[in-house]
């Protein structure tokens, strides 16, 4: 392991555990996740959560001042029909 410090090794590590967290997250684990990613990027950042029958209007996140608005889609196991996911 010459030429690396240890700055190196911790964001190797760093990184390697947000694939992870990434990888394995679904449904609205996943969303959850890029909220909190949201909220680190833009402390304006706005989570919609679901109200009752009518969800969340395709709306998952928006930053207000800019006019920016987010779709997440994260089924709850992608595994039973991956074409599926993948065309919606």
């Amino acid at each position: 392991m010459q030429g690396l410090t240890m700055d190196d090794i911790s964001l190797s590590i760093a990184r390697n555990m947000f694939h992870l967290q990434v990888y394995e997250s679904d449904g609205v684990r996943f969303e959850d996740l890029f909220s909190k990613i949201m909220y680190y990027k833009s402390p304006d950042f706005q989570q919609v959560k679901p109200y009752g029958n009518i969800g969340d209007r395709k709306n998952d996140g928006f930053i207000k001042g800019q006019g920016v608005y987010y779709q997440v889609y994260a089924p709850e196991d992608a595994s039973n029909n991956v074409l599926a996911a993948v065309n919606k």
